[in-house]
C-alpha cells in the first residue's frame, strides 16, 4: 500500500509538471500567433499606404501633364498672334511700298513733262521744286521702310525672345524706344525741312511780276526787239507755271497730310507696341510661374518619389523582419515541439521500465512462493511415501495405522485441494501475466499514439498500476 501511495505520488507529479509544460508551450504559442497577427496588420497598414502615395503621386503626375499642356498651348496662341501680326506688318509695309513706287513714277512722269515745257527761270525754280519734292518723297520712303523694317525686326526679336524664355524682352522694348525716338527726330527734321523751302518757294512764286521785272530789266535793245506774241506767249507760259506751282503747292500740302497721317499711324503702332509689350510682359510673368509651378511640381513629384522608395524600403525591411519572425516563431514552436516530444518519449519509456520492473518484481516473487509450495508439495508426497512405506512395512499395524492413514488421506487430499488451489492460482498468475504483457503491448500502442497526437495517457497507467496492484494483493 505505501509502495502504492508513493507510486500514485509520483505519477501524479509528473503528470502535473507535465501539463504544466503544456500551458507552457500553449502560452508561448499564443504569443507567436499574436506577433504573427500583428506583423499581419501592419503590412497590411503599409500596403495601404502605398497605394495611398502611389495614387497621390499619379495625381501630381496628371497635373503636372495638364499643366504643361496648358503651357504649350498658351506659347502656340501667343506664337499665332504674333505670327498673324507680323504678317498684318508685312502686308502694310507692301501696301506702303507700291504706293510709294506709284508715287515715284508719277513724279518722274510729271518731272519729264516740266523739263519738256519749261525753258525760263521759272522752269528752273519749278525744277528745284521737282527736285524738293523727288528728295521729300524718297526720304519719307526711306523712313517708311526703315520704320517698317525694324518693326518687323523687333516683333522677331519679340518672337525669339518668347520663344527662349523672354528673358531679353526689357532689352528690346529699351532698343526699339530709342528707335522710336530716332524715328521722331527724323519726322521733326523733315518737317522742319518741308517748311523752310516752302516758304522759298512761295516767296518766289508769291511776286512773278518783280520777278518778270528783273528778268526783263536789261538791255533796251532786247525790250524793242520784242514782240506782242512772245508777251502773249510768256503769259501763257506764267499762267501754266503758276498753274504748275498751285498744282506743286497742293502736292505738297498731300504729302504733309500724308506725313500726318504716318505719323498717326507711327502713334498708334507705337501704343500698339506699348500694349503688346506689356501683354508679352504679362505672358513672361504667367509663364515664369508656371515654370515656378511646374518646378514645385517636379520637386513635390521629386519628395513624393523619395518617400515611396522610403516607405518601399520599409516595407522591405518590416517584410523581412515579419518573414524572419515567422521562421523564428516556427523555429521555435519546432523546437518546444521536438523536446516536448523528447520528454514525452523519456516519459513513456520511464514509465515502461518502471512497469517492467514492477512486473518482473512480482513474477520473482510468485515464482518463489512457486517453489515454496513445490517444496511444500514434495515435502508431503515425501511424507506419503514414507508412510506408504511405514504401511507395506507394517501392515501387522494396519487397523492402527487405518485411522492414521485415512487421517493421512484426509490431509493429504487436504493437501491435494491445496496443490490444485495452487496450480489454479499460479494458472491465473500466468495468465495475468499473459494479460499484462498484453496490457503492455496495448499500452506502448497507446503511448505511441498518444504521442504522436500529443494526449498524455497518465490516467490509464494509474489505474492500470492499481489493478495490479490489487491482483497481486489478492
Amino acid at each position: 500500500m505505501i509502495m502504492e501511495k508513493k507510486i500514485r505520488k509520483k505519477l501524479e507529479n509528473e503528470r502535473a509538471e507535465q501539463e504544466f509544460e503544456m500551458e507552457k508551450l500553449k502560452q508561448n504559442e499564443q504569443k507567436a500567433m499574436t506577433k504573427v497577427e500583428t506583423l499581419k496588420e501592419n503590412c497590411y497598414e503599409k500596403d495601404r499606404e502605398i497605394r495611398r502615395l502611389e495614387k497621390k503621386l499619379d495625381q501630381t503626375i496628371e497635373e503636372s501633364k495638364t499643366n504643361i499642356t496648358e503651357m504649350k498651348k498658351i506659347h502656340k496662341r501667343s506664337k499665332d498672334e504674333l505670327q498673324n501680326r507680323l504678317d498684318e506688318l508685312k502686308k502694310a509695309y507692301q501696301k506702303l511700298e507700291t504706293e510709294n513706287k506709284t508715287q515715284t513714277m508719277k513724279f518722274e512722269y510729271s518731272e519729264k513733262e516740266r523739263e519738256s515745257s519749261i525753258e525760263s527761270d521759272y522752269g528752273k525754280r519749278f525744277i528745284e521744286l521737282n527736285h524738293y519734292c523727288l528728295t521729300v518723297c524718297f526720304f519719307l520712303s526711306s523712313y517708311i521702310k526703315c520704320v517698317i523694317q525694324s518693326e518687323i525686326w523687333h516683333r522677331l526679336i519679340r518672337k525669339q525672345q518668347i520663344i527662349s524664355g523672354g528673358r531679353q524682352s526689357r532689352l528690346g522694348s529699351r532698343q526699339y524706344s530709342s528707335s522710336s525716338i530716332g524715328s521722331i527726330a527724323s519726322i521733326r527734321t523733315l518737317s522742319r525741312r518741308t517748311v523752310e523751302p516752302e516758304n522759298k518757294f512761295s516767296s518766289g512764286f508769291r511776286s512773278p511780276s518783280t520777278f518778270s521785272l528783273s528778268y526783263y530789266s536789261g538791255d533796251p535793245y532786247n525790250l524793242s526787239r520784242s514782240s506782242s506774241q512772245s508777251q502773249f506767249a510768256n503769259e501763257r507760259k506764267i499762267s501754266q507755271l503758276e498753274r504748275q506751282i498751285v498744282s506743286a503747292h497742293t502736292d505738297v500740302q498731300m504729302l504733309k497730310r500724308e506725313i500726318e497721317v504716318y505719323k498717326s499711324t507711327l502713334a498708334e503702332n507705337e501704343k500698339e507696341r506699348d500694349v503688346l509689350s506689356q501683354k508679352i510682359r504679362t505672358m513672361d510673368i504667367s509663364v515664369k510661374k508656371l515654370e515656378q509651378s511646374l518646378k514645385n511640381e517636379e520637386r513635390k513629384n521629386h519628395e513624393c518619389e523619395l518617400r515611396l522608395k522610403k516607405t518601399q524600403n520599409e516595407l522591405e525591411h518590416i517584410r523581412d523582419k515579419y518573414e524572419k519572425a515567422i521562421k523564428d516563431g516556427q523555429s521555435e514552436i519546432l523546437e518546444e515541439r521536438r523536446k516536448t516530444r523528447l520528454k514525452m518519449d523519456v516519459l513513456s519509456r520511464m514509465n515502461e521500465v518502471k512497469k517492467r520492473d514492477e512486473r518482473e518484481q512480482a513474477i520473482e516473487e510468485l515464482q518463489k512462493e512457486l517453489i515454496i509450495k513445490t517444496s511444500q508439495l514434495n515435502r508431503v508426497l515425501a511424507q506419503v511415501n514414507h508412510l506408504e512405506n511405514i504401511n507395506k512395512t507394517q501392515s501387522v499395524y494396519g487397523e492402527t495405522w487405518e485411522h492414521q492413514y485415512r487421517m493421512a488421506l484426509a490431509e493429504l487430499e487436504s493437501l491435494r485441494d491445496e496443490n490444485a488451489s495452487l496450480k489454479t492460482k499460479i494458472r491465473r498468475q500466468y495468465r495475468e501475466i499473459e494479460l499484462l504483457k498484453q496490457q503492455s503491448e496495448m499500452e506502448a500502442d497507446v503511448a505511441m499514439l498518444e504521442s504522436k497526437m500529443g494526449i498524455l495517457a497518465t490516467e490509464t497507467t494509474t489505474e492500470t498500476a492499481t489493478t495490479t496492484l490489487a491482483t497481486i494483493g489478492t
